[in-house]
């Protein structure tokens, strides 16, 4: 069966993804709207909704499943997600959600809201091969009969957060780091650790939250983190640390 042809792409928005509670953005996020012979810009809300933000940063609201929201997946994509092959950061955060566990990867969606307001919010989904990441307006659907759920029962359980993993998270960090790169008497040898331990929690925090650690991600994730410090293969680490 053969894909649509895409006549021509728009960018419509340049910026980046705030996160509740945390002052750090997913930064070099673009989004594209696929234009055909048949359509205008003008046929498109939700492209000109992102076109109007200037750039102004979109706030993150949830991970949702797409089986609790209406959208029609035989449609052809009117917007695309591109992310700066650059960007570490936002590229590890999107891996996190939608390719660690490969069953999920077409039930789950991101939930954002543009503006200051949640009026407006857009769901990003990912569609393969080759993984790509969509948007879709919410609330512009007809919703999805559900089913009343019965009652949960008094008592459930629930995972309470191990205390072992931020150690397991510690010690990757540490074994992270070469010590002919960085030596543990180097002066700010704690401060690179704690830097690289915090990188990779926050990278992984969604599922920290509800599953055991998977080591070999976080050790990838240090990785990446040593990476950005080094400067080439010989010779130490430089560091270069903002105090407040």
């Amino acid at each position: 069966m053969s894909s649509p042809i895409r006549a021509s792409s728009r960018l419509v928005y340049k910026g980046s993804l705030a996160l509740p509670d945390s002052h750090a953005t997913i930064d070099c996020i673009a989004f594209s709207a696929m234009l055909t012979a048949q359509t205008t810009l003008l046929q498109n809300p939700l492209a000109l909704a992102l076109e109007s933000l200037h750039g102004i940063a979109i706030r993150f609201v949830a991970v949702i499943n797409l089986a609790d929201v209406y959208y029609d997946a035989k449609a052809a994509p009117s917007i695309v997600l591109d992310i700066h092959p650059q960007a570490v950061l936002s590229t590890v955060y999107f891996q996190n959600i939608f390719c660690l566990r490969p069953e999920q990867t077409h039930s789950i969606g991101v939930q954002v809201t543009l503006g200051d307001t949640d009026a407006t919010n857009i769901v990003i989904y990912a569609s393969s091969p080759p993984l790509l990441l969509h948007a879709k307006c919410m609330g512009i659907f007809p919703p999805k009969p559900r089913l009343k759920a019965p009652a949960a029962p008094a008592k459930t359980l629930k995972r309470k957060p191990s205390q072992v993993e931020p150690e397991t998270v510690k010690g990757i960090a540490v074994r992270s780091i070469p010590t002919h790169l960085l030596p543990k008497t180097h002066p700010e040898y704690k401060e690179v650790v704690n830097w690289i331990y915090r990188g990779v929690c926050f990278a992984m925090r969604v599922d920290i939250e509800f599953k055991p650690v998977n080591e070999e991600t976080a050790s990838r994730l240090a990785g990446v983190h040593v990476g950005i410090g080094a400067d080439g293969q010989k010779g130490p680490i430089r560091i270069s640390l903002v105090r407040s």
